[in-house]
């Protein structure tokens, strides 16, 4: 498996958006689950002045058809 990862940031945007690739390098299928959920903490955090929040019942799946 090859994975890719690219992150993007835009100034003066509070979103960071994520796009991973994941290709497949042998030569027979091979099926698989991915599951990811974000966890934040220091440093990108800090207590006591940081605020996060995201609902909780999003999500996507790709593709989506």
């Amino acid at each position: 498996m090859n994975v890719k990862r690219d992150i993007e940031l835009v100034k003066g945007s509070p979103v960071m958006w994520i796009t991973e690739t994941v290709t497949n390098l042998s030569g027979f299928d091979r099926p698989f689950g991915w599951n990811q959920h974000v966890t934040f903490g220091a440093p990108f955090l800090k207590e006591g002045e940081s605020f996060y929040d995201m609902p909780q019942g999003w999500g996507q799946v790709s593709p989506s058809e």
